[in-house]
């Protein structure tokens, strides 16, 4: 088995890693932003395939007992994004931005996307990866301003509405949270982030306890985040 990280828009594979003896795995030279890991298996097949987004999301657990991921090519895709044709020169500046991040160049990935944005201004996957840079530099602002286009030109893509839930309670804007949140979901029911940011959306509206404790529960299956918040939750209902 190998495990991979796949640019969908240029459709190359930006990092491989082979399985240890634990089945464990260590992905290098990750770029920021939305892409796909896969599990491969020894005949070249993908067995798994799901979305993920760096940095924010650091370690990974794949259940395959669970039954393979949403498949990418069958995960919703709004027609508007499906038409979409990105001019050469955005997509340049977008395959820049890729090995300005690979390098760790943090100063042409920001000229690059920013470059990519102004030629195309629906060119969905810059708008995204643009989005998680400037959460890395503490914009929350200009963040939610990307994530907000993103999900604009693809209301259907669960990442960039997590990715704009979590933005938004960054903000403190909780019902607006809870409603990028269930978006996620809709898309992608296996969402353990979208699922952990709702259940904090309610919690800080305080209403619908029992869902927000569902939903951690739900998420905390593959994703430490929630179960240390339902630990806590637990531990404080009972004193």
């Amino acid at each position: 088995m190998r495990v991979q990280l796949y640019d969908p828009v240029q459709r190359v594979v930006l990092s491989e890693s082979h399985l240890t003896g634990l089945n464990a795995f260590e992905l290098r030279g990750v770029p920021n932003g939305i892409n796909e890991l896969r599990v491969v298996n020894a005949q070249g097949d993908i067995v798994f395939t799901t979305s993920v987004s760096c940095p924010y999301q650091n370690t990974f657990t794949i259940d395959l007992t669970r039954g393979p991921a949403q498949p990418a090519a069958q995960r919703p895709v709004s027609i508007a994004r499906m038409q979409h044709k990105i001019p050469k020169k955005a997509m340049k500046a977008f395959q820049e931005a890729s090995k300005a991040s690979a390098n760790h160049d943090e100063a042409a990935l920001l000229a690059n996307l920013k470059t990519a944005i102004a030629i195309d201004p629906q060119f969905f996957e810059a708008a995204n990866n643009l989005g998680v840079l400037y959460l890395r530099q503490g914009r929350v602002n200009d963040a939610y301003q990307m994530f907000a286009r993103a999900t604009s030109i693809d209301p259907t893509d669960a990442l960039a509405e997590s990715n704009l839930a979590y933005t938004l309670l960054s903000m403190n804007r909780f019902p607006e949270a809870e409603e990028a949140a269930r978006a996620s979901i809709r898309s992608d029911s296996l969402s353990s982030r979208a699922r952990f940011f709702l259940a904090v959306s309610l919690l800080e509206q305080h209403k619908e306890s029992k869902e927000a404790m569902f939903h951690l529960k739900k998420a905390g299956e593959g994703f430490e985040p929630a179960r240390k918040l339902l630990g806590l939750l637990t531990t404080a209902a009972k004193q």
